[in-house]
């Protein structure tokens, strides 16, 4: 979605303009504005999958410790999965939705001919229903960040627990038993990716310098996007990296 819309993020009298230079241009204006909404909240979904991957590995290796069996897990994870997905369609959704133009930057001279949408978030108050659609899309991969994050660490820190209780057992480093060694292998993985969402807090960082007026630089304004969907390339990657039996297959 990134490479099809392949967006330029500008500052134009107080709104967030997104100009599209992508080659969805040539099929379709409304493909690029679709594009562009489900990249921004398959950002925030990506993260909501990541915290889904932690909890369901502290959930079978606690279920495998008391019980000693192996269950098979995967329709639950699928149903977990596809519950969580449904506030990212809405998200998406309404991002689509919104009036994309405003009608005193039509005739602006550096957009001029050129395929454009605006995130205009402004509102009286925190609690007002003007431009309400772009202020819910963005505000629920905040919210999901802001959230997600921190909850990431404390599922570490106990599934790193559950593994090995006395971090200083040679034998407990070495996997004291195939299970083990596995779901050190996985949080490993896991543990890589959970900084993943760090570049899309770089991007945003990027946005802000250049938002805010501090130091604007083209090359800013079209590494943001890309940036930002890192973590979608990154990710299966390290997968195959670090788990042995997925690259085998």
């Amino acid at each position: 979605m990134s490479l099809l819309s392949t967006v330029i993020i500008e500052n134009m009298d107080g709104a967030v303009v997104y100009v599209y230079v992508g080659p969805c241009r040539l099929i379709h204006a409304e493909l690029c504005y679709a594009a562009l909404a489900i990249h921004v909240e398959l950002i925030g979904e990506s993260c909501v999958l990541l915290l889904i991957s932690f909890s369901f590995r502290l959930w079978p290796f606690s279920s495998t410790l008391s019980t000693g069996n192996r269950t098979d897990n995967r329709a639950k994870l699928l149903f977990i999965c596809f519950i969580a997905t449904i506030p990212a369609v809405i998200a998406m959704v309404t991002s689509y939705k919104y009036d994309r133009v405003l009608d005193h930057l039509l005739e602006h001279p550096d957009l001029k001919g050129r395929l454009f949408s605006v995130f205009n978030m402004t509102a009286t108050h925190i609690l007002s229903k003007e431009n309400i659609l772009p202020r819910v899309s963005i505000g629920y991969v905040m919210f999901v960040y802001l959230t997600a994050s921190p909850i990431l660490f404390v599922l570490r820190r106990i599934t790193t627990y559950r593994i090995c209780p006395d971090i200083t057992s040679k034998i407990c480093l070495q996997g004291a038993s195939s299970d083990k060694s596995r779901h050190q292998a996985i949080l490993r993985s896991l543990t890589i990716q959970m900084a993943l969402p760090l570049f899309f807090s770089l991007a945003f960082f990027l946005g802000l310098v250049d938002f805010m007026g501090i130091y604007q630089l083209k090359a800013f304004q079209r590494s943001k996007m890309p940036i930002s969907s890192t973590f979608t390339l990154i990710s299966p990657i390290i997968i195959l990296y670090y788990l042995p039996p997925y690259r085998k297959y």
